[in-house]
């Protein structure tokens, strides 16, 4: 998910926590809370708009305290959650994407080539169509490919031969940038990562212990989260399994493949 994107899906979240805080907020009761501590006892008492007289808070009256309390908790979170959207919608018009195919639609016609264009998206960062492994829980891959790639289980390294095999151009736990439901930044790894020349991805996920429980749920957060950033079976997505003795459809997965293998 690019920046901009991510932003939006912020703001949206905000807009959300606005319109709560906004309804919680007519149904509290008015005014603010003053208190005083009087021998170690603390006592509020309770002022009203527009008055500076002090109403005492019985013992018995203790639910207005928290409400009290929630209404400026409330008040203080729409002030931060109005001015961030603010912000962020400033900051919206000015930003600009830094990607080549932006940046060469901003050119005028004259100067605009698909050679430098693939050149640049070549030599992009973001773009890297390398084969290459990362550290992420290296010590857990204790399988061996026939061109050099450890990976974690039998049937990932079936899939990484006929992918290799196929010529198609991929990368193993390659880290994935996302943004989590609360807007927060977050890293996952998917199985296989497979780009193609024009930068869009599919992400493989291959699920080989769904018999176990905690495996299962940790899979399904991690579905749950693809899914929130717009990555699903269908579009960009692909999930395979193995079955519940273990075994492996290997034409199956030979056909997904062939799906993915350049033409």
């Amino acid at each position: 998910m690019g920046y901009i994107e991510a932003t939006k899906r912020d703001m949206r979240i905000e807009k959300e926590l606005i319109a709560a805080y906004s309804e919680r907020i007519d149904e509290l009761p008015e005014g603010h809370l003053a208190s005083k501590t009087i021998c170690g006892h603390t006592y509020y008492y309770l002022v009203k708009p527009g008055s500076k007289k002090q109403e005492y808070i019985g013992r018995g009256d203790k639910a207005i305290v928290e409400d009290l309390r929630e209404r400026r908790y409330a008040e203080k979170a729409l002030r931060i959650l109005t001015k961030n959207v603010q912000v962020q919608e400033r900051l919206l018009r000015a930003y600009c994407s830094y990607s080549p195919q932006v940046i060469d639609e901003l050119l005028p016609k004259t100067y605009r080539s698909e050679n430098i264009l693939s050149t640049l998206k070549r030599q992009s960062p973001i773009d890297d169509h390398k084969n290459r492994e990362t550290s992420f829980r290296r010590d857990e891959r204790i399988h061996r490919t026939t061109f050099g790639l450890m990976v974690r289980s039998k049937s990932e390294a079936m899939i990484a031969e006929l992918l290799h095999s196929r010529g198609v151009k991929f990368c193993y736990e390659e880290p994935l940038q996302l943004v989590d439901e609360y807007g927060r930044a977050v890293v996952r790894y998917p199985d296989f990562t497979v780009r193609s020349d024009d930068g869009s991805a599919v992400y493989w996920e291959h699920l080989g212990l769904l018999m176990d429980e905690g495996y299962r749920e940790a899979a399904w957060r991690k579905l749950e989260l693809y899914y929130y950033n717009g990555i699903f079976p269908g579009s960009n997505l692909v999930i395979t399994c193995d079955s519940g003795t273990g075994a492996l459809d290997v034409a199956g997965i030979s056909r997904i493949v062939d799906s993915l293998a350049p033409v």
